[in-house]
């Protein structure tokens, strides 16, 4: 591939909103869903009966004064935005590495796009929790707390506190499932671990173990991204209702820098110094107070411990 053909399928990621009638433009599931993945996406239509339109039983109407609702709507294009971005970074790694050898690059786009990609899956696991518990009934309050991340307590006074409780995001994730469609998940599926998979990567960046310095190829974010949206994908057949509307759009953006990577290096992003001989002297910062001034010396006195100062 050429560089002018390389910017040709890039320039495939700006869809525009609405055809040249004014219409929107939708983007129906990609074949690769089907002949790769086994995944059966012909519930989804593309007819005036497609899911989101207004005239889909499944849109519904909020009213001007249900204030909490209201406000979980306005961050509605928050995961998609964050999806995007992370889309639009990685298109530019593929850009700028074009011409590069395959030595490893500095850390620069890679660490962006995971954890930006990750954020708009995160973001969007808590949207719509945010939406099951305000639009839907019966929903036992332990589970809405469990969802909402919440812990209620009562002390003596019969007080009711909540405290906050981190619960991992694809626990809550499967979780609402069950709880929105009735679909109980299978973990030891192959589609659930590659998103497993996926946020193994992701916590490299956010709890980095300091103890190992990791490389990041090109392909492994392809993987990471395409492990997120089939995660989505795959129980929206499983219920032959889609879960996240925009899905098989980002689907497609992701294909577009598929292809635009197929055929060239495998680059990778890592560490300055993670190639650099452990038998080689490193200087680094180190201000404590109380440091074992002979097992890290500070130059003058690793001089006077080579009997070498004047």
């Amino acid at each position: 591939m050429s560089k002018g053909e390389l910017l040709l399928k890039l320039s495939e990621l700006d869809i525009p909103a609405t055809d040249d009638d004014g219409l929107p433009i939708y983007i129906p599931p990609d074949d690769r869903l089907r002949n790769y993945h086994g995944l059966d996406t012909s519930y989804y239509r593309m007819d005036f009966m497609k899911e989101g339109l207004s005239t889909h039983p499944d849109s519904r109407i909020c009213s001007p004064g249900d204030i909490k609702m209201q406000a979980v709507l306005k961050n509605i294009d928050v995961p998609y935005r964050l999806f995007r971005s992370a889309i639009e970074l990685f298109s530019s790694s593929i850009e700028a590495y074009f011409d590069q050898d395959e030595r490893p690059q500095n850390l620069k786009c890679y660490p962006a796009s995971i954890l930006t990609f990750w954020s708009g899956f995160e973001t969007l696991v808590r949207f719509m929790i945010e939406k099951l518990v305000s639009t839907t009934r019966d929903i036992p309050i332990p589970i809405t707390e469990y969802l909402l991340e919440i812990e209620n307590q009562v002390d003596k006074s019969g007080t009711i506190k909540s405290h906050p409780r981190y619960r991992p995001v694809l626990d809550r994730y499967s979780i609402f499932l069950k709880y929105a469609y009735g679909l109980s998940i299978d973990r030891g599926s192959k589609t659930w671990q590659n998103l497993a998979q996926a946020q193994e990567l992701r916590d490299y960046y956010t709890h980095l173990n300091v103890n190992v310095a990791r490389s990041t190829k090109s392909s492994e974010v392809l993987t990471f991204m395409e492990s997120i949206l089939v995660g989505l994908i795959w129980p929206s057949c499983l219920v032959r209702k889609t879960i996240y509307l925009e899905v098989y759009e980002l689907y497609f953006l992701w294909k577009v820098l598929y292809e635009a990577s197929s055929g060239s290096a495998d680059h990778i992003e890592e560490p300055f110094l993670k190639s650099s001989q452990v038998e080689s002297w490193e200087m680094f910062h180190c201000n404590f107070d109380n440091v074992d001034s002979k097992k890290y010396p500070n130059s003058k006195e690793q001089m006077d411990q080579l009997g070498l100062s004047r």
